[in-house]
């Protein structure tokens, strides 16, 4: 079950498909289970997107949003992915979907890794749209290649949602994530998968082909057959 890959002029045309697509599926899930789940990558795109679902004609009020990943600082800090999802996707229509906290209100990051599986468990799953991005060094939500934590990350006998990653040398934002496992990821319905430049559609095609997931973290979700995957993917 070979990723579908869908090809678009421009990163505007994208984030205006995928919010069309994520609104739709939002609305299938609540059609059929009367609930429905999210999970909401960071990223620089996701802000272009997330304006454009938040006006979106959804089921917000019946949808939880889960983030794909966080970094260890304080909600309110600019680095952090709930308050960019919080800025730009909780208003207009959206401004009713309940979003789990990743960071949580505790002191340390094992602490926050046991407090997010806790309520991530007892969120709608499997997730109904899991929404990613892809780094040009294939790392996908924190999956970083390599990284302290990723060979756990990436152990889908564990029944472990939530891991920590890190430190990461030279990471943007925090040294310190945490992050879905790939466990969690794959016990998904859908995942989309945003890219947008060259570079990445070149990591892309080599993750295709790459049988380590140590070092290649995003190709365990595309090799897979679990889970459907879509990339979308503009220049």
């Amino acid at each position: 079950m070979a990723p579908k890959f869908r090809e678009f002029q421009d990163t505007d045309l994208l984030t205006d498909a995928l919010s069309k697509d994520i609104a739709q599926d939002l609305k299938d899930a609540v059609a059929q289970r009367d609930a429905a789940s999210f999970v909401a990558t960071g990223g620089t795109t996701a802000p272009l997107l997330y304006r454009k679902l938040s006006l979106m004609d959804a089921p917000w009020n019946r949808t939880t949003i889960v983030l794909s990943d966080e970094r260890w600082v304080d909600t309110h800090n600019a680095a952090s992915n709930e308050k960019m999802v919080r800025d730009t996707l909780l208003h207009s229509n959206a401004v009713t979907a309940c979003l789990k906290s990743m960071r949580g209100d505790t002191d340390t990051p094992e602490a926050a890794v046991a407090a997010a599986h806790a309520a991530i468990a007892q969120t709608v799953r499997p997730f109904d749209v899991t929404l990613l991005g892809m780094g040009a060094d294939m790392h996908a939500a924190s999956l970083f290649p390599g990284a302290p934590g990723v060979n756990a990350g990436l152990d889908v006998g564990s029944p472990d949602l939530v891991c920590k990653i890190g430190p990461i040398d030279g990471a943007a934002g925090a040294e310190t994530r945490l992050s879905l496992t790939l466990g969690a990821i794959l016990a998904s319905r859908m995942i989309n998968i945003m890219i947008i430049g060259a570079e990445k559609r070149s990591a892309y095609e080599k993750a295709l082909v790459h049988d380590n997931p140590v070092e290649a973290p995003v190709s365990a979700i595309l090799r897979q057959r679990k889970a459907p995957v879509t990339v979308y993917w503009a220049p």
